[in-house]
């Protein structure tokens, strides 16, 4: 999600049930249901964490691939990311979120891939500045990154 002014939409969030963990940022998404494709998906996912209805995404720009521990669980994520340019600033609403996205989402921020590299905590994805970088500059690539924790 990128709006006009060439920032990207970051969540900040910490686990709520491990107080010894950052918090850190990361971008709106979440897991496929069942019986849903993955077009859906990514529609649903930003209607509840946005407020945003979208009719049409952009091309795929990344997939990634992390394992990681949230709530107690892990997780061996396989995310993919689509391109979603905005004509106009948006305001999100977050009224839609989960209990468990009202416990574990701190706040959010729209930046510019100098802001994300200047954080303090982590972001993810890893690559997700320079993406941006490109995608303002250049437009989206002619093949999606790929990023395996971390590592392109």
């Amino acid at each position: 999600m990128i709006d006009p002014l060439g920032r990207t939409l970051l969540f900040r969030g910490i686990d709520p049930t491990d107080d010894s963990r950052e918090s850190w940022w990361f971008t709106p998404g979440g897991g496929v249901e069942d019986g849903e494709e993955l077009i859906e998906a990514a529609a649903r996912e930003i209607l509840e964490e946005t407020g945003l209805r979208v009719e049409e995404f952009g091309p795929v720009v990344l997939h990634r691939r992390t394992v990681f521990d949230f709530t107690g669980s892990a997780y061996d994520s396989h995310e993919t990311t689509f391109l979603l340019e905005l004509d106009e600033p948006l305001t999100i609403s977050t009224g839609r979120h989960s209990p468990l996205e009202q416990s574990a989402i701190l706040e959010h921020r729209w930046m510019a891939a100098d802001e994300i590299r200047a954080l303090a905590e982590p972001y993810y994805p890893d690559c997700l500045a320079d993406l941006l970088e490109r995608i303002v500059a250049i437009g989206p690539p002619p093949e999606p990154w790929f990023e395996l924790d971390g590592r392109r």
